[in-house]
């Protein structure tokens, strides 16, 4: 069982794309059910990507909000395939003691041979809860002029977030501008600092408007890298 933390450097990295791509790849290869679930409320991306809304989210949960809403039913939506999902319509957000969201998320894992919770950034409400009992830490971040300050202030420097026992991945997405260009050795050498595993995923319109099963192969490359460093996801052949 495995608990991935999907968490964005910047705004408007593709952090709930690539939390959805992963959950979605592994349905099926997991050894069991796939819970993909979204932190910030406010924010609605994954609702948006999937087509789906549950009747909770997780701040209602961590909350214990649940009755009526789900006195007969389950706190999450389905997707075809078997993939569930939490996450909602944007709205505003229900405090959550970080304490409740972790025991809600941990509850999630023990459920599911994997869960993978869309963060949105590290400043989200709850968020270092989260990583706290993640098993997984996919960083994302914008390939931009300026991304190797942005993952050392943020994963380096003092002032920023303490590495745990988790697993950690930093994913490099690029957009138009910065389609076919890898990481340089600087933003290597960061990355090598705190994380296991880099992965550069190249910009592709299927990807950025959530349809998978479109992606250019160089793509699936990479969300193939991804999808086997957070186990229990099996390659696909």
């Amino acid at each position: 069982m495995s608990v991935v933390a999907v968490c964005g450097l910047a705004g408007g990295a593709g952090t709930s794309t690539i939390a959805y791509v992963l959950a979605r790849r592994a349905v099926g290869d997991a050894g069991g059910p796939v819970l993909l679930a979204e932190l910030d409320a406010a924010a609605g991306g994954l609702a948006e990507l999937t087509g789906v809304t549950s009747p909770l989210n997780l701040g209602q949960l961590a909350a214990g909000r649940t009755e009526p809403v789900v006195a007969n039913g389950l706190p999450f939506a389905s997707l075809d395939g078997g993939l569930r999902v939490i996450a909602s319509v944007p709205h505003r957000v229900i405090p959550a003691e970080d304490d409740d969201l972790a025991r809600v998320v941990t509850e999630a894992g023990s459920l599911h041979a994997l869960t993978v919770v869309d963060c949105g950034t590290f400043q989200s409400s709850g968020c270092e809860a989260v990583l706290d009992v993640a098993s997984h830490i996919v960083w994302v971040a914008p390939r931009r002029p300026r991304t190797v300050e942005r993952v050392r202030a943020v994963l380096l420097d003092r002032n920023g977030l303490p590495p745990g026992a988790a697993a950690e991945l930093l994913a490099i997405v690029a957009n138009a501008r910065s389609a076919g260009e890898p990481p340089g050795r600087a933003l290597r050498e960061v990355a090598a600092a705190r994380c296991q595993r880099l992965v550069f995923v190249p910009f592709d319109d299927a990807l950025a408007s959530g349809r998978p099963e479109a992606m250019r192969q160089d793509t699936a490359g990479a969300v193939l890298a991804m999808a086997t460093f957070v186990a229990p996801v099996r390659a696909r052949t």
